[in-house]
């Protein structure tokens, strides 16, 4: 059986004991968006929301809970610091602003990148010099038969076999 929620009990949960929606939900066993409906249905008011100044632009802020900065004030001071994301600046070519491609200084629309897409191309590109594996020792064992590399053991057994039955290769 459920019980009645009435409009004197929401009214006295509400604003006397000061709970929030979830709390009388929590409390009453139910919902919190039955709470919001019963409160909009029997015209409970919502609390006000306080005006407090931004300490950055003086702008005025309207929200419940106490902030020091308006919105874009405070994503100014996250980019400044680089602490929007847990991500600090991805070089030195840029402070505060977008960071700039460090080979052409062009401007770069993420954050996380320090080339622009031309320079990013030739950069990661794998011929050459910008192989990751350019100037190490191939990943395979080579195996030698005959004078002859080669690059697994199947290939070197093949070649053997070959050899055993007369077939040139």
């Amino acid at each position: 059986m459920k019980k009645i929620i009435t409009k004197k009990l929401l009214e006295n949960l509400y604003w006397n004991k000061k709970l929030t929606q979830k709390e009388i939900a929590n409390k009453l066993n139910t919902r919190q968006n039955r709470i919001s409906f019963l409160m909009k249905k029997f015209n409970i008011p919502r609390k006000e929301k306080i005006k407090y100044c931004c300490i950055d632009c003086g702008k005025d802020i309207y929200c419940n809970k106490h902030y020091k900065r308006c919105h874009s004030c405070e994503n100014k001071r996250r980019y400044k610091f680089g602490i929007l994301n847990n991500k600090k600046e991805n070089n030195g070519s840029w402070k505060g602003g977008k960071p700039k491609c460090v080979d052409c200084g062009k401007q770069l629309s993420a954050y996380k990148h320090k080339r622009c897409k031309l320079h990013r191309n030739k950069f990661y590109s794998m011929k050459g010099r910008n192989n990751p594996r350019f100037g190490k020792s191939p990943a395979w064992k080579i195996i030698n038969y005959n004078n002859f590399n080669f690059r697994s053991s199947w290939e070197a057994n093949f070649a053997k076999w070959c050899d055993l039955s007369g077939i040139k290769w």
